[in-house]
């Protein structure tokens, strides 16, 4: 719910990366922002919508269906 509630409030696409900062003080590590957000995807509730490379490797953004 939080993820679907930070997408909601910063009404953009978001990284995995961008979550773990917003929910840093909630104790939300990026392990388990990108395993909830694999389980959003095949839920169909988030999509990505984006991606680009940093440094090597590959940055996806995920916005709400």
């Amino acid at each position: 719910m939080a993820i679907v509630e930070a997408l909601l409030w910063v009404n953009e696409p978001l990284s995995a990366t961008e979550l773990a900062e917003i929910f840093d003080n909630a104790g939300y590590n990026l392990d388990m922002v990108l395993y909830h957000l694999s389980g959003l995807v095949r839920l169909e509730v988030i999509e990505l919508t984006n991606t680009r490379h940093v440094r090597g490797a590959r940055e996806k953004f995920f916005f709400l269906r």
